[in-house]
């Protein structure tokens, strides 16, 4: 969706919110140029979009995230609860010297154990990748602001390239330099985020051989 609402904002105005372009160009003091002039401004201003989508997808996908560490805790709690269970049938049964009910209560405590420790394993992965997802919405934002700076430098060096002063200050370096910052930062933010993959993944790998040693266990039974 074109980004109507940036045909109000004038030069040297601040972005409000969102953290996006410093310096802007009214839509309306380009409108005699052709679309083909435009080009470099409508690539950018696609661009804008899909940084967009990536905060959207970003947005959503953290509040899935934050379910599923919430189900997660839960069961967490559960398996706590199962396993001091166990060990008080175990006690039970080494009072009673019921050699047939120790040998099931010690199987039953061994497979409770698993258990906590698949249910901690989905923990630990699950709020190392909130926290991944986190860093990718603030990665997404900083596209965004980028985006939107490049789309108003790519305005502002049509203006320069057709002769057109938008304002008393106009000056295409202030926009080059806004838009380094911002690409920069950008760029910083997306490393640090694909950095944080490699451990979710290990640790994802960590949780399923945990389930998969607990769905063992209780299979044994």
């Amino acid at each position: 969706m074109r980004e109507t609402l940036l045909s109000i904002l004038v030069l040297g105005v601040a972005a409000c919110g969102g953290g996006g372009a410093k310096y802007h160009v009214n839509d309306n003091s380009l409108a005699t140029a052709s679309v083909q002039e435009k080009q470099g401004v409508l690539a950018a201003q696609q661009e804008k979009e899909v940084a967009k989508t990536e905060q959207q997808k970003a947005e959503a996908d953290l509040k899935n995230i934050e379910n599923e560490v919430d189900v997660a805790d839960n069961d967490y709690k559960t398996a706590k609860l199962q396993l001091d269970t166990a060990k008080l049938q175990a006690k039970t049964a080494e009072q009673a010297n019921d050699v047939n009910r120790k040998n099931q209560a010690t199987h039953d405590v061994r497979v409770a154990e698993l258990g906590v420790k698949s249910a901690d394993a989905k923990v630990d992965w699950l709020n190392k990748k909130r926290k991944w997802i986190k860093a990718q919405r603030d990665a997404a934002d900083d596209h965004f602001a980028a985006a939107d700076s490049r789309y108003e430098l790519e305005k502002a060096k049509l203006a320069q390239q057709k002769g057109i002063k938008p304002s008393d200050d106009f000056n295409v370096m202030n926009f080059e330099t806004d838009n380094l910052k911002k690409q920069q930062k950008y760029s910083e933010a997306r490393m640090d985020s694909d950095k944080m993959q490699a451990d979710v993944d290990r640790l994802e790998r960590d949780w399923h051989a945990q389930q998969a040693a607990f769905e063992n266990s209780k299979a044994s039974r």
